[in-house]
């Protein structure tokens, strides 16, 4: 078989002979074909569609190209019957094309004579009648066939050729005429497990085989509580486990599965083991930076997407470069027996048209396809998860990119993918985009590191925000994670702003509803707040001003006294003293000029000087009075406002001067003066500014003065008490309380997990969505914050615990110690989960402990201290203010103010309803709590468990707890029941790759010899991978010879099993932590190696041993590794190569075990018989079948052999023969024994062999 490269050229008078002729017609056969297999295509054309009903099969009109290019026509056509249908000859002189000269002419589906399966013909009624009465006679009805029976088959369209030897002598001529080859279609009934050999010998056919659906869950959905750092990242943890990672690597495998035959890899499937490198790398970046989780959340996003970009594209790629003749020579699958076909609809068992490469563009998509399958496996190779220390070095970008129903082709390329090539891989960016790749344009995909790869003058990827955004929708923000809240936050903003993006950036902190941001504060919550301070401002001067102005435009015309009086009164003590007669005189002289109540004033100026202050946030003293009351030349207005510099006022008069009432002056100015600078305070601090301590400190100083003035004003009290009643200490206090409320409220309302609640549609995708809001979510350590009073007003049950253990909190002042000791007693009742609770159980201990004066001190001591102590928090390897996680809503959110909202109230609530959450475990596995949720019915509620009421909805249970019932009652009576199942925690596992580990047999390279087996050691060596991908290398030669030297490098039947024993156990004390030890184990009853290891580890040993054997040397190197045993020559020739069998999974935490093979199988028979007379060339076999083996011949060569029957020359007697069978399962049977042959013996006269058998079965 191959290929007719030559034809012959006819001269005249030439004589010609039936080869010229031949060749000849064989040459335009074979062009013709090829013209029609390699330039067109083959498979089935048009047609040949099955109706499969319960009493025939019809098959339409329709044809189709054989791989060999013969054209099949056939009619329409309904078949009612079958008869047994005989492989025919292969035709002598039937020509089969071989492009290459790869397959074997032999080798033809459904001619002898390799093919003997037994088959049947499918007749319609016409061609039944056309039968002879004794086949017709063998005739079955479909309609009889059971549905079974039909299931196993598939209908098949073979073309069967026939070569018919004509006559060669009739009474009138005796001349040769030749032969004639003779084709007709027919329909065939063929068992599916024949087909599939076939297809498996010929590369299968192209049906696509649909590959399985498969999707990310969605982040914190359904929606729980995230109430720190670790349960946003969690929430990562969670959506990316190990069952998400087992069907990537499910599609992944599927892909390579189906479209082998069009990827052509070189290697391989390169996704064999995938899933369980996926999980290494998630646990390296939980270990080792988990900020990195939300990344690597992204990858397998990125993975799933090229996974469906290549899915749905290879399902319309049927086209494949020279096809193998052999595939289906001289058939056509058509379908299964008992499936009607539908045009479109893939079958493994119908040979679908496969196109030429140069039509329909196949081409082109057959390089698209292997273009994104090679995608697939870069991303793999070229995911690069950042360090923490790298996060800082990070630049913040945004990158314009889109969303939705488009391929990852068409997105930005993430920044966490390396781009540059290597000398093994090329350079994912060639692979990202198919398009631009084959446009030579591949540095003009968008991406966070595009400065490493396009031109400094391509602005146009390098700084894509410069140039029109219409045709993206989505901005990818990279380079924030790591880096402190308000850097990042800044520079995202920056780059909004810079750029004009439609988009909107918040913060929230995912542990605490503080303040590490100072951000502008939401206007319109406190915007009611801030007009109410402004009129009680207004209020507060328009209640002083009158008097104020009165004593302001006071002429100051002070009279000179005998300062010696003064002296002397001052040393008597009675500087002030109303008896002093010339002071009382001439301050009631004074007072009486004094109008307090009926001076008119400016008073619209008020409110206007009040905005205008907080607009400009100046404010001078003695401008209030300048423009309320106006300054008279020598007025005490106008000495105060000549003794103010640099905005502070110094009295002019000090109580030893020589004028008379120097006192009243003396506190005229001081009561001005503390009026200014209270005046001061208000008009240039807005409510959210007011600072009440330092407002309080000015107004105890302008209280001081009053009351020193009233005084000395006795006879005037009742004109002096209007500057004493304004309340405004009070007033202020009382809005600044509200204006913290709302701030607090405000600000828990920026906190992640308040925020997820509330806003539908918070998802992560690294970046926003053009007209969204990007949310940054920071961690934030509450361990140093300290209590804040105005937080009793946002948490009604923390307000109730703290009030009712502190009341003294409410007081305007308290005491850092005070404080302090709060906020310890908050965070521990915040951390117990439980603070009504917590506080019960404290108190009652606390008043035990007082009650029982026996308790020594240090025990209660030790018992206060444990009460005090909280749960121990996670720690994170980042400061305070790290931005952990980005999110995303598709809206502009969120105004500073509500939006106007409807509240329709229903006719009657919605039915009371009850939930339990999933258990979770606290870290010992000792406990777990449930979370009990209602909704529905009318509150309040009671909550039961197994009849014993609760408060709060958080349930601790011990682990292994039996169920137990929940019930509510609701205001109006209704009940509703839940159950909590009993679970059991798993205790805490320290064991590498969570304690899974399996333990498989190996294959020893010698058995148990008969008499002695001569073994010399050479070297040995171990080397072992951890988890971490730490090499540890172990020279174990000494091992080897330290077993084998000192008997003698003999191995004997006596000692075998103790020198596998005592190898085992000194290479076991060379193996470090955390490997599995013991790691190796010999199993005496099979005389088989067991090796131990931890799924995350790897490992390879490596013997090299000298061997006599048939008194020849033999110098061999065995190695072990996770794949199996490679036992090689000393010319490193592979002599046998045998997978681990027989393994079993253990999780060593849990205890939980795995094996597949409690039914082991057993080998029933061994059998070696002769091949040829006179020959020591023996083929041995066991019954049942297995689905691989293992031989072992201690006299035989070869020695060893993994063929289901193998040949093997036997050197002296019945041989020993050791042999191991292994099922697809990976289950075995291990037999051994001495073996009596099987003889041929010959008969000189008829030349007929028989062989014999021996007596009995060998034991």
């Amino acid at each position: 078989m191959g290929m007719q490269t030559s034809f012959p050229v006819f001269d005249a008078d030439q004589v010609l002979t039936n080869t010229h002729l031949n060749d000849l017609r064989k040459y335009l056969d074979e062009q013709n074909r090829l013209t029609r297999a390699k330039l067109i295509g083959c498979g089935i054309v048009c047609g040949l569609e099955l109706v499969v009903s319960s009493s025939s099969i019809k098959i339409s009109k329709g044809c189709g190209l054989t791989s060999q290019g013969f054209l099949i026509p056939l009619c329409d056509s309904e078949y009612t019957h079958v008869i047994p249908y005989t492989a025919p000859e292969f035709p002598e002189d039937f020509d089969l094309i071989s492009q290459c000269d790869s397959s074997a002419t032999g080798s033809v589906p459904f001619y002898k004579p390799d093919f003997t399966e037994p088959m049947q013909q499918l007749l319609t009624a016409a061609q039944l009648e056309a039968l002879s009465s004794d086949v017709k006679a063998t005739a079955v009805t479909l309609s009889s066939m059971t549905n079974a029976t039909l299931s196993e088959l598939a209908v098949v369209l073979f073309l069967e050729a026939e070569q018919l030897k004509l006559k060669n002598c009739d009474t009138n001529d005796c001349n040769d005429k030749g032969s004639r080859m003779d084709f007709e279609p027919k329909v065939l009934l063929v068992k599916k497990s024949v087909l599939d050999k076939i297809n498996a010998n010929f590369n299968g056919n192209i049906a696509k085989n649909p590959l399985p659906h498969l999707e990310l869950k969605r982040y914190n959905v359904p929606v729980k509580n995230v109430l720190t750092t670790s349960a946003v990242l969690a929430a990562f943890a969670t959506i990316t486990d190990d069952v998400t990672i087992d069907k990537i690597d499910e599609a992944l495998n599927s892909s390579y599965t189906n479209y082998s035959f069009l990827l052509k890899e070189p290697t391989g499937n390169p996704f064999g083991g995938i899933g369980n490198t996926l999980k290494s790398i998630r646990q390296k970046i939980i270990t080792n930076n988990p900020l990195f989780i939300q990344y690597f959340y992204d990858f397998l996003d990125d993975l799933v997407k090229t996974y469906y970009e290549f899915r749905e594209k290879a399902y319309y790629v049927n086209s494949e470069c020279c096809t193998d003749e052999m595939r289906f020579p001289l058939h056509l699958m058509l379908g299964e027996a008992t499936v009607s076909t539908l045009p479109g609809k893939q079958s493994a068992y119908r040979e679908f048209f496969i196109y030429s490469p140069l039509f329909d563009s196949q081409n082109y998509r057959l390089g698209e396809i292997r273009f994104l399958f090679t995608k697939l496996k870069l991303l793999i190779l070229n995911f690069a998860p950042d360090l923490p220390s790298a996060f800082e070095k990070r630049t913040i970008k945004i990158t314009p990119s889109s969303f939705g129903k488009t391929y990852l082709s068409q997105r930005s390329v993430p920044y966490y993918y390396e781009l540059k090539p290597t000398s093994t891989q090329a350079s994912l960016l060639q692979f990202w985009n198919y398009k631009k790749t084959v446009e030579g344009e591949a540095d003009f995909n968008l991406g966070y590191k595009s400065n490493e790869y396009a031109d400094s003058t391509n602005t146009l990827v390098r700084e894509p925000l410069l140039y029109d955004i219409e045709r993206y929708n989505f901005f990818r923000v990279e380079g924030h994670l790591g880096k402190q809240i308000n850097p990042a936050l800044t520079g995202v903003l920056a780059i909004k702003q810079e750029f004009n993006l439609p988009m909107e950036v918040i913060a929230l902190s995912a542990d605490y509803i503080g303040a590490i941001l100072q951000g502008k504060e939401p206007k319109c919550v406190i915007q009611d707040l801030e007009s109410d301070y402004r009129l009680v401002i207004a209020e507060f001067m328009c209640k002083l001003h009158d008097a104020f102005c009165n004593i302001y435009r006071f002429d100051f015309k002070p009279k000179s006294r005998d300062l010696a009086v003064i002296k002397a009164k001052a040393d008597a003590g009675f500087l002030a003293a109303a008896d002093d007669e010339e002071d009382d005189n001439e301050v009631n002289e004074l007072i009486g000029k004094i109008d307090f109540v009926g001076l008119n004033v400016n008073h619209p100026i008020l409110s206007r000087l009040v905005s205008e202050s907080h607009l400009t946030k100046i404010y001078q003293k003695g401008s209030s009075l300048l423009k309320i009351c106006g300054v008279r030349k020598g007025s005490i207005g106008d000495i105060y406002l000549s003794n103010i510099a640099d905005n502070i006022f110094t009295n002019p008069i000090s109580l030893g001067t020589k004028i008379k009432a120097a006192s009243l002056y003396f506190r005229f100015f001081e009561l001005i003066d503390s009026i200014e600078s209270m005046f001061k305070i208000l008009l240039t601090n807005e409510l959210s500014e007011l600072n009440m301590t330092e407002f309080k400190t000015a107004y105890n100083r302008y209280e001081k003065a009053v009351k020193n003035l009233n005084r000395q004003l006795k006879t005037i009290t009742d004109k002096v008490q209007v500057f004493l009643s304004t309340c405004i200490v009070e007033i202020l206090e009382a809005l600044k309380d509200e204006y913290r409320r709302r701030m607090n409220q405000y600000k828990l309302a920026q906190k992640f997990n308040n925020y997820f609640k509330t806003h539908g549609g918070v998802e992560h995708k690294a970046g926003v969505t053009k007209g969204g809001t990007f949310i940054l979510v920071y961690f934030e350590d509450t361990r140093n914050r300290r209590f804040d009073v105005s937080a009793l007003f946002v948490n009604k049950n923390l307000g109730r615990l703290m009030l009712a253990k502190h009341p003294d909190l409410i007081d305007r002042d308290v005491s850092d110690e005070e404080i302090k000791k709060a906020t310890d007693e908050l965070h521990s009742a915040v951390e117990f989960k439980c603070p009504e609770q917590f506080t019960f159980i404290t108190n009652t201990v606390k008043d035990f402990l007082d009650a029982d004066k026996n308790i020594p001190a240090a025990s209660r001591e030790a018992l206060l201290a444990a009460l005090r102590k909280a749960p121990e928090r996670a720690a994170f390897p980042f400061p305070s203010g790290t931005v952990i996680a980005d999110f995303y809503v598709p809206y502009i959110c969120c105004s500073d103010c509500s939006p106007v909202s409807y509240v329709l109230q229903s006719a009657e609530p919605a039915p009371l309803r009850v939930a339990v959450s999933d258990p979770l475990c606290n870290e010992k596995g000792t406990e777990y709590t449930v979370t009990v949720e209602v909704d529905g019915g009318t509150p309040p509620y009671t909550i039961t468990v197994n009849g014993n009421p609760i408060t709060g909805q958080i349930i601790v249970l011990k682990s292994g707890s039996p169920d137990a019932k929940v019930g509510v009652k609701d205001a109006e009576g209704k009940t509703a029941d839940a159950v909590i199942k009993s679970h059991t925690c798993k205790v805490p596992c320290d064991l590498p790759c969570n304690g899974n580990s399996t333990a498989c047999h190996y294959i020893l390279w010698i058995s148990k010899p008969v008499n002695r087996l001569p073994m010399e050691p050479r070297k040995a060596s171990l080397n072992l991978v951890d988890e971490n991908l730490k090499q540890t290398n172990i020279d174990l030669t000494n091992e080897l010879a330290s077993t084998l030297i000192p008997r003698n490098n003999l191995i004997t039947p006596n000692n075998f099993d103790a020198i596998f024993k005592e190898l085992v156990e000194r290479i076991n004390k060379l193996i470090p932590a955390p490997f599995a030890n013991p790691m190796l184990r010999y199993d005496e009853e099979n005389r088989l190696l067991i090796i131990d290891k931890f799924d995350c580890h790897d490992f390879k040993l490596s013997f090299e041993v000298l061997l006599v054997i048939n008194d020849q040397q033999l110098i061999l190197t065995i190695l072990y590794d996770k794949t199996g045993v490679a036992i090689l020559d000393q010319t490193g020739k592979l002599l046998s190569f045998v997978p681990p069998f027989g393994c079993i999974q253990l999780n060593k935490c849990t205890g939980e075990k795995i094996d597949k093979c409690a039914n082991k199988p057993v080998i029933k028979e061994l059998v070696g018989n002769q091949v040829e007379f006179n020959k020591p060339v023996f083929e041995f076999s066991i019954q049942p079948d297995f689905n691989s083996y293992f031989w072992y011949f201690q006299s035989g060569l070869p020695l060893y052999s993994t063929n289901a029957k193998p040949q093997t020359q036997i050197q002296g007697g019945d041989p020993v023969v050791r042999v191991i069978g292994i099922t697809k399962e990976g289950c075995f049977a291990v037999r051994e024994e001495k073996v009596k042959l099987n003889i041929i013996v010959g008969d000189n006269r008829d030349n007929k062999r028989k062989p014999i058998k021996p007596k009995g079965k060998n034991k």
